[in-house]
């Protein structure tokens, strides 16, 4: 009876280890997958939006391309309602962390509508930064002109 009791404990003990390898395996790849995701974000980057217009406008989008994925990313860097309005010659910074963008390049997009008196905007605008290497605690700013 004891040896039989010694054989059902050794074959515990190594299912649960063999149940705790492949599960620690996972949890180090994630450590790797966290890591290499920690350093594909571009840190405190302070972006400044100006008005460069002579009317007060309405920013309404702030968008990173993102190049590796083809695609724009947007970052809520606006007002509590999702908007920034700027008078002319006005500006306003933030400072944000940029997902999927370290130590790459990247260009801004900026979508916002001239206001047309009282509470009517015109129709949304775009402006496109040239392309630029995310750098840690870089500062970049965005003109709107258009």
């Amino acid at each position: 009876m004891k040896l039989v009791s010694t054989v059902v404990s050794s074959i515990k003990i190594q299912s649960s280890a063999s149940l705790l390898l492949p599960l620690l395996a996972l949890g180090l790849s994630f450590g790797v997958s966290d890591q290499a995701f920690a350093r594909d974000v571009c840190k405190n980057v302070s972006i400044k939006i100006e008005n460069g217009t002579s009317d007060t406008v309405k920013v309404t989008k702030f968008e990173y391309f993102d190049f590796d994925k083809n695609k724009y990313r947007t970052e809520n860097l606006l007002g509590v309602d999702g908007q920034e309005k700027l008078n002319p010659g006005k500006s306003f910074t933030q400072t944000r962390d940029l997902g999927q963008v370290g130590n790459d390049r990247t260009k801004f997009r900026v979508t916002y509508r001239h206001q047309q008196g009282g509470i009517k905007f015109e129709n949304p605008v775009s402006v496109t930064t040239s392309s630029f290497t995310c750098t840690n605690n870089s500062s970049q700013r965005v003109l709107l002109n258009k």
